[in-house]
């Protein structure tokens, strides 16, 4: 249709703005580049592909220009250092770590939501 669509980790990596603007109370941003403050960006599983090394080097710039966790209410960062983002065979292991995490953080996400 004439328009050129890119993966959201080029265009806005942690949209919590746009769901801020589409009216959003309360936002739970899920963070797949996890940092601690004052550490160096945890290495992930080494790329097989091109395609791997292309996908690696963008969550490397999302890293480095993602300023929208401090919008968000809560921030979920699953356990993923060991899996390569890139590779789309790893589903299973993504969403496993996705629901630990948030196991983790139902607790406090309830509590939020109950003030």
């Amino acid at each position: 249709n004439g328009r050129l669509l890119v993966d959201g980790v080029v265009a806005n990596n942690l949209p919590v703005n746009v769901a801020q603007d589409l009216g959003a109370d309360y936002v739970i941003a899920v963070d797949l580049l996890p940092m601690n403050a004052g550490q160096e960006m945890e290495r992930q599983a080494e790329p097989r592909n091109l395609a791997e090394v292309a996908m690696t080097a963008l969550f490397m710039l999302a890293r480095a220009t993602q300023i929208e966790q401090a919008l968000a209410d809560v921030v979920i960062s699953p356990a993923v250092a060991h899996i390569n983002l890139a590779d789309l065979t790893a589903s299973e292991a993504l969403l496993d770590a996705g629901y630990k995490a948030m196991v983790r953080e139902i607790s406090r996400i309830k509590a939020d939501l109950m003030r």
